[in-house]
């Protein structure tokens, strides 16, 4: 939360650079940190973004989380047999997924199953 407060202050300030910086390493905390790409991303003028700039912010924001998986991706197996396969994933595929299994879930035993808590944790976390 510092961190993206820190983001908010800088894109206040004008500085966009640094805004993108932090929130590429809030990213690494939690990924849907990332959606914050989309206040970045300001057009230029009136109708024309500049697209080195924003390819610059891009990579600024989606970097650090990309680096970091693609090194847990490519070594260190001890580490993922340690704390298991299924805790690391793509971002926002779990999300995905949970949705997919909630919903099944209450079309198959209603409204009265224990997904209902769960659908209740995915809307509130989707708002």
């Amino acid at each position: 939360m510092l961190l993206l407060a820190l983001a908010v202050l800088s894109i206040e300030r004008g500085r966009s650079l640094r805004a993108a910086c932090l929130v590429g390493l809030s990213g690494l905390a939690k990924d849907i940190n990332l959606l914050w790409i989309a206040v970045l991303i300001e057009p230029h003028g009136a109708h024309r973004p500049r697209w080195p700039v924003v390819c610059v912010r891009v990579l600024l924001v989606a970097g650090p989380l990309s680096v970091w998986m693609f090194y847990l991706w490519i070594g260190n197996h001890e580490f993922r047999s340690l704390v298991g396969d299924s805790n690391f994933a793509a971002p926002f595929t779990g999300y995905v997924t949970q949705w997919s299994m909630t919903l099944s879930e209450l079309r198959e035993d209603g409204w009265a199953s224990f997904a209902r808590f769960s659908l209740l944790t995915l809307v509130s976390l989707t708002i």
